[in-house]
């Protein structure tokens, strides 16, 4: 059984960098698809990631394109799969800007979701030593609980724009 800790043991890292000023927030969100905390690298499948955003957001311009989700006051970004495969080997960046009418809004935690098929982070391995028993089939998967990712105190003050 595997025991790492840290961000090397996750699968997807998550960095996220604001700049919250009073008509405008600027956000990035940093995202590393890590093959090395899976057993087997497998893609990740379905991944969400999810951003609150207060200061009543009146417009949303992303790269690439999210969905503000006004009645949760939240953006979301949906990513199909996930892997060493992906452009640029999984790593890349959401993008948003958001023109707030009662800014400055406040930097929140961002929360991810994804599930993984084919694998384990653990290594975690089944055999069956019984000549009398058949095992017909073993699933290896893993899925995301809570995965949040909290901005920075002193990081969120040297954010660019988008």
């Amino acid at each position: 059984v595997s025991n790492t800790s840290g961000a090397v043991s996750t699968p997807l890292q998550l960095v996220s960098y604001w700049k919250c000023d009073e008509n405008h927030t600027d956000l990035r969100v940093d995202y590393k698809y890590n093959p090395n905390a899976m057993a087997t690298p497998s893609a990740l499948l379905n991944v969400n990631v999810s951003v609150p955003v207060d200061g009543v957001v009146k417009n949303m311009q992303s790269k690439p394109q999210g969905q503000w989700l006004r009645d949760q006051q939240r953006a979301v970004w949906k990513i199909t799969e996930l892997s060493q495969h992906s452009p640029n080997a999984g790593v890349g960046s959401l993008r948003a800007k958001f023109e707030v009418a009662a800014g400055p809004s406040t930097p929140a935690t961002i929360q991810g979701q994804f599930n993984c098929e084919g694998t384990t982070m653990s290594g975690l391995e089944f055999n069956l030593a019984s000549t009398g028993y058949r095992v017909s089939l073993i699933k290896r998967r893993f899925v995301s609980g809570k995965y949040i990712c909290d901005a920075d105190a002193v990081l969120r003050l040297r954010y660019g724009s988008v």
